[in-house]
């Protein structure tokens, strides 16, 4: 008889419902704000460079505190941080609608992203609360995953028509309503081990916060820069500040009894492969839509509306490939699972490096659809079996830094990648940029086979 029925079952479905809602709004913030980004530079007077940092504001904030996210979910309840945060994510939501100015905007982007470090991995161990079996849990992380792919489908056609009806600000203030009825989600879901119990967890780790985002924050600014020929100079000495914060931070963190990074995981073969792999998802993917969208809209001249429609293909295949992915990691493994999901990607981003010189939205339409289906169907594998091959008391941790890995991900490509455009040319820049995401999901699906399983490497985490 299934020990888990009648109220237990209820609350694990209403706290898997609201857990993804969180993620959902994370992910909505993050590909609703590309197509609006020439709309933003309007009417702010922004350049290319900042438009950059209006994506890049709100992810470095994602990957710098995802870490720090995780300890403190491990120390004060899961539940009680996932409900802070959604309340401070309203809040700077409310705080990008009403920005007069650019660096108010970042500001507010930033404190979008610190609310968001803790909705990620809190919304991802809340929705594999009372699963009993990694087949379970895959299950459930697949339509975590799905709130995310539904997210990123609606983002760019919602988005457009927000701009081209009531203007951009429009894309920020949607977020109040949804993180109002995520809180009437939540509400008597009661979950009894990820809401109330606390792990033990490390101390605070302050010096290590901060360096980890002055690291982060110094590889984005270096690598933007680098994009422009006025301020090559300085994105070069930014990539020297910048390693020289990597090496201080990595130093500090494998020296301090009170890290919030246990490098331990890293020794970990599934954990530290499945880390670098959804670094690759992010790096392409985000970095892909943000130059395909400047290159839709600048370099075709089309409507924000209608670059919306043209990416939605892209990112409605999410929808199907996240689920399917969870249940593909319970029936054939997860390493299998992400092979299958990388390649198939891996020929998507191939195919829409070749867009520019073709000119066929025809082909585009089915290409970019394989290449996010791809992405999204090996995003559960890849937290499944990053999560499984640490021991329970670390998997608070563990699921802050794969999601900060994925973050990453995103803040190095859309600087990368935005670099490359911006020195290319709209043409070239995403024949170049793209066809290195291609490259990189073909040697992350190669990687992909050189690891054990997650549950023989929880065994020694």
């Amino acid at each position: 008889m299934d020990p888990r029925t009648g109220p237990d079952e209820r609350r694990a479905r209403r706290s898997l419902v609201g857990a993804s809602a969180g993620f959902f709004v994370v992910m909505l913030d993050t590909t609703i704000v590309n197509v609006a980004l020439p709309s933003i530079g309007a009417g702010l007077h922004v350049s290319f460079q900042g438009l950059q940092w209006v994506v890049n504001a709100y992810a470095i904030a994602l990957a710098a505190l995802l870490l720090g996210a995780g300890g403190m979910a491990d120390r004060f309840g899961t539940r009680r941080v996932y409900e802070a945060s959604l309340l401070l994510f309203a809040i700077a939501s409310l705080g990008c609608a009403l920005s007069p100015e650019l660096w108010v905007l970042l500001a507010s982007r930033f404190a979008q992203g610190v609310a968001g470090a803790s909705l990620i991995p809190t919304s991802m161990v809340l929705a594999a609360d009372g699963c009993r079996t990694p087949e379970e849990r895959s299950v459930a992380l697949g339509w975590w995953g799905s709130a995310g792919g539904l997210a990123a489908a609606m983002g760019p056609v919602l988005g457009g028509c927000l701009v081209s009806t009531l203007g951009w600000r429009c894309v920020f203030w949607v977020n109040v309503p949804i993180c109002v009825l995520i809180r009437l989600v939540l509400t008597g879901s009661g979950s009894r081990r990820a809401g109330r119990s606390r792990r033990r967890a490390a101390p605070s780790d302050g010096a290590g916060q901060v360096l980890s985002i002055l690291a982060i924050g110094l590889t984005s600014f270096s690598v933007i820069e680098l994009g422009s020929s006025s301020t090559r100079i300085l994105g070069s000495a930014g990539c020297a500040a910048a390693a020289a914060s990597w090496w201080a931070f990595l130093r500090y963190e494998s020296r301090s009894a009170k890290a919030f990074l246990e490098t331990a995981l890293f020794r970990v073969p599934a954990f530290a492969t499945n880390c670098a792999i959804g670094w690759i998802l992010n790096f392409a993917l985000f970095g892909e839509l943000f130059v395909l969208s400047m290159y839709l809209q600048q370099g075709l001249g089309y409507s924000s509306a209608h670059a919306g429609l043209v990416i939605f293909p892209q990112t409605c295949s999410a929808l199907i490939a996240a689920p399917l992915g969870g249940r593909a990691a319970a029936a054939w493994g997860g390493r299998r699972a992400t092979a299958v999901g990388l390649t198939a990607g891996g020929i998507g981003f191939l195919g829409i490096a070749l867009f520019p010189l073709t000119g066929s939205q025809a082909a585009l339409a089915p290409l970019s659809f394989l290449a996010s289906f791809g992405m999204a169907f090996a995003m559960p594998p890849v937290s499944a079996e990053a999560i499984g091959s640490v021991a329970e008391r670390r998997k608070g941790m563990a699921s802050g830094v794969i999601n900060t890995a994925r973050q990453l991900g995103t803040v190095c490509g859309t600087a990368a990648m935005g670099a490359v455009y911006a020195i290319a040319g709209a043409t070239m820049g995403v024949v170049v940029s793209v066809a290195i995401a291609a490259l990189l999901f073909f040697i992350g699906a190669l990687a992909s086979w050189s690891v054990g399983s997650a549950g023989a490497s929880a065994r020694g985490a």
